[in-house]
């Protein structure tokens, strides 16, 4: 197996043809243990940006994989949100503190008229390789798609359409910019990266890692001598996506705008939305803890991480059980209320249900749960009816809650006497 500190160039081949089919390989113990910390730094840093896929393990002397044995895999080369690259690494089983060998393979989507052959003295974190280090294949893989990058780029600038030119040299700045050519030069993609920072204790409310919240421009120019038409598309962060219409008001690109005012517009609403997002968060956190003070002495469960809890209401001349209901006979039972207060909240009111605790009934009988537990009892529940307005304070919100609780639980509580089922 020849090593690349015995390589020569020609060894860091490149070959234009369909990209092998890959399966993901994510599982480390099927390379050689001395492999294993170099996988795991790619699939790391894949986890948060996701740049690289590898897959195709495979042994170097034979087809069939055998656990611990592989020396040979794929990494795809996301690039403009396409695997525009196929990296075959081969490592030499016998050398571990040899770099691997490395072929380079373009995939359908890249553009023909560019061979990218970079030479290997280029390739820097190959021609010193230190094997110590677990970053050594992530290092140079991100060095080759930088190069791939600076390839792209080039051909873009060059490809002679003014209004491509003229928004390239506006965006030529940005680090992790990616553009390239599609269909001979037909189509041509910028895809941007916007972000926005996130303060510690928001993070976990958007269910993200990183101290900032990203979303992924993609403007895409149909060329059409003279004509240059645009397309773009904007992917959001998934908590955002999930309620587009109502946290995300889209900006357009129009033909008198200029992309970098386009960029800086899409920045700004994304601040727009993390900060409403905030906005509903901490009006959820307000109304739970006036409840959660409200009710202090009631509280039977209480899920701050899901805005959920439990408490008991006593029933018409009950008797307090100091949040123990359990034994409680007819003349002093409870009626249990669960409170959800959902992510849409203001928007939507909080979901508030009265449950009796001894009292049953069967599914309705012309629901699919009647065919189902024909001989399944429910609780007695029903809905709490209240009076809702999203712009009601904490406070205004939770004594009405209160009031219309202190109403209904009575009658709930002789309704589900009357009507249920011991």
């Amino acid at each position: 197996m020849p090593s690349s500190s015995r390589s020569t160039p020609a060894q860091l081949t490149s070959t234009a043809s369909s990209a092998v089919a890959l399966y993901e390989a994510t599982d480390v113990t099927l390379y050689k243990p001395f492999i294993q910390p170099h996988i795991t730094a790619v699939l790391q840093y894949a986890s948060h940006n996701p740049l690289f896929e590898i897959g195709y393990a495979r042994p170097s002397s034979y087809n069939h994989v055998v656990a611990g044995h592989c020396t040979r895999f794929d990494v795809r080369v996301f690039y403009c949100g396409d695997a525009r690259l196929i990296c075959e690494v081969i490592y030499d089983p016998y050398g571990p503190e040899f770099p691997p060998d490395v072929i380079l393979v373009s995939s359908n989507t890249a553009s023909p008229d560019n061979q990218f052959v970079p030479l290997l003295n280029e390739i820097h974190p190959l021609v010193q390789w230190d094997a110590i280090n677990p970053q050594c294949l992530l290092l140079a893989l991100l060095r080759i798609r930088q190069l791939y990058s600076d390839s792209e780029r080039t051909q873009v600038e060059n490809l002679g359409v003014e209004k491509v030119k003229w928004d390239y040299e506006m965006l030529k700045h940005i680090p992790d910019m990616d553009c390239a050519i599609y269909d001979g030069g037909s189509l041509v993609k910028f895809q941007i990266p916007v972000s926005v920072p996130l303060e510690a204790d928001d993070a976990s409310s958007f269910r993200q890692s990183a101290p900032e919240l990203k979303a992924l421009i993609t403007v895409a120019y149909h060329i059409s001598n003279p004509a240059t038409a645009a397309e773009t598309s904007i992917i959001l962060p998934h908590i955002i996506q999930q309620e587009r219409e109502l946290l995300f008001k889209t900006p357009l690109l129009e033909d008198d705008t200029l992309i970098i005012d386009f960029i800086n517009n899409v920045e700004r609403a994304l601040v727009v939305s993390r900060d409403t997002f905030k906005e509903r968060r901490d009006r959820r956190k307000a109304f739970m803890g006036f409840m959660a003070v409200t009710f202090d002495k009631h509280i039977l469960e209480h899920d701050e991480g899901y805005m959920a809890f439990y408490i008991e209401i006593a029933a018409p001349g009950g008797v307090e059980t100091n949040g123990n209901p359990v034994g409680a006979s007819k003349e002093n039972c409870h009626a249990i209320v669960a409170i959800h207060i959902p992510e849409s909240f203001p928007r939507k009111p909080p979901v508030i249900f009265m449950i009796h605790p001894f009292m049953y009934r069967s599914a309705p009988a012309d629901s699919q749960a009647s065919a189902v537990y024909s001989n399944v009892h429910f609780p007695y529940q029903t809905e709490l009816k209240f009076p809702y307005n999203h712009r009601d304070a904490a406070e205004m919100l939770g004594e009405s809650v209160k009031n219309c609780l202190m109403d209904q639980v009575p009658a709930f509580h002789n309704e589900a006497l009357r009507n249920g089922k011991p």
